[in-house]
């Protein structure tokens, strides 16, 4: 199973069309049919070379969106979309599509202020004369200068929308995500409340299922909001307290997200927006991402460039100051392994299938074939030819191959002895499973059930070692 997820800010006009905004842009570049014809080049390439394409766009607009419906809508996309804005922005909102042919099993338009405020309450405060006179002289000041605001209150008052779908692919439900945060540079802990409540009420919607949450965050790596959604126990970011609201929201600092690029690159692109405008000059930063959490490998991203190749965007090939990002996710073999094993230790099947596998406490090479005949075509079959199905696999070759490696590496679990140099474990014990982790599973007939990786035994805290590995 393979799901292609998009995103892209694709700038409102009425902001791209200001003459004093973006002055080292070639009007030409700015007007709208050239925008326009880009960025449907551009998503057209990514529903036609992919499989399962999932478009998520931030700053829709009025003007555009006539467009977008009747692009959508020729090649067989259902569209769905949220304009928050106001008409200085053109009503500026967020949009959703995805193939008809999908099965959609859910969709929720959020606006995380109201959902802030439905967890909220206002403080009741006893009226006396000197709350009275507080009050006249907040009122007074208010006219010749500007009192500090209460930010959960601003945090509320955004009208932002989260839309989040659930659909089905290959049987399987997965929930998405699409947000364009706040930008609100100089009032951090507004961004900080939209972060926390974002990812925790995304993991809420998706209630125990795999997610993707993507958009543009306004926010850059190092920032203390991407720690809060991708750090476990962060405790960098207290968030503030409110003089006029109750609030019961409490972060969850367990539950956290992963970044697509991140994980398959090992960092975050250089940049994904550029440009140059007069209260931002030559301004150059990654802003975008694509999160994600739950039993999910990223296959591939879309390759962004390192440098801008122009003095400000828009230009001739990028109709946004923003990159589109793109990554697609796909259920490893590794993972499937991992779960059917996990599966055979419940109660009942051990017992009934299982267990003949585990008569041999201290295994040798030749125990790998002595199982139940159900274990051998569910968990070692299934398992191991699944990536050649996923990949569309038809040269011999590279599927004998494939299966030389996946019996080699069984057989060396299985031999007991963890010698250097033959095993992938020597070079890479982190990440990869082999003959420690495997005769501790004999042993114990528990813990360490993953193949070839060691990566789902961690992430469900189930890898183990004897004491003095």
């Amino acid at each position: 199973m393979t799901v292609r997820i998009v995103s892209y800010n694709i700038l409102v006009p009425i902001y791209a069309n200001q003459p004093d905004h973006y002055l080292k842009c070639r009007p030409e570049f700015l007007q709208i049919d050239h925008r326009w014809n880009l960025i449907q080049s551009h998503l057209e390439q990514e529903i036609v070379h992919h499989e399962n394409t999932i478009i998520c766009l931030q700053e829709l607009s009025l003007t555009l969106l006539p467009k977008i419906e009747l692009f959508f809508r020729r090649l067989n996309y259902t569209f769905f979309h949220n304009l928050y804005g106001k008409r200085y922005n053109d009503y500026m909102g967020v949009g959703m599509a995805i193939p008809l042919s999908m099965q959609l099993n859910s969709i929720s338009f959020i606006k995380i202020g109201d959902h802030i405020r439905s967890i909220s309450k206002p403080r009741e405060e006893k009226a006396n004369m000197f709350t009275w006179g507080w009050n006249l002289y907040q009122f007074a000041m208010s006219k010749f200068i500007e009192l500090a605001s209460d930010p959960w209150e601003t945090a509320m008052a955004k009208a932002n929308t989260l839309i989040c779908i659930e659909v089905v692919i290959d049987n399987k439900p997965i929930h998405i995500g699409t947000y364009h945060m706040p930008c609100l540079y100089k009032k951090p802990d507004v961004m900080a409340i939209h972060c926390s409540v974002l990812k925790d009420l995304m993991f809420q919607l998706a209630a125990g299922q795999d997610f993707i949450l993507a958009g543009d965050f306004n926010i850059k790596p190092l920032d203390i909001c991407y720690q809060v959604l991708t750090e476990k126990d962060y405790n960098g970011c207290n968030l503030p307290e409110s003089s006029t609201y109750e609030i019961s929201y409490r972060p969850n600092t367990e539950q956290v997200l992963k970044s697509a690029y991140r994980e398959k690159n090992g960092a975050e692109p250089v940049y994904t927006d550029f440009s140059d405008t007069p209260s931002s000059p030559n301004f150059c930063a990654t802003l975008d991402y694509i999160f994600f959490n739950g039993h999910l490998t990223v296959e591939k991203v879309l390759e962004l460039p390192d440098h801008p190749s122009s003095e400000s965007y828009p230009d001739e090939t990028h109709p946004s100051d923003h990159l589109m990002i793109a990554a697609t996710f796909q259920l490893s073999e590794d993972f499937l392994f991992f779960w059917t094993h996990y599966l055979f230790h419940t109660r009942w099947l051990y017992k009934h299938i299982h267990k003949k596998h585990h008569i041999f406490k201290q295994p040798t090479g030749v125990v790998f074939v002595i199982a139940n005949p159900w274990e051998s075509l569910l968990q070692n079959q299934l398992a191991v030819w699944i990536v050649p199905i996923f990949f569309k696999e038809k040269h011999l070759f590279t599927i004998c191959l494939w299966v030389f490696i996946r019996v080699y590496q069984t057989i060396n679990a299985h031999s007991g002895y963890d010698l250097p140099y033959i095993s992938a474990q020597y070079y890479f014990p982190w990440l990869m499973s082999g003959t420690l982790q495997h005769d501790y599973h004999h042993q114990h007939a528990k813990m360490n059930y993953g193949s070839f990786l060691t990566l789902w035994d961690r992430f469900m805290n189930t890898h183990q070692l004897q004491k003095d590995d």
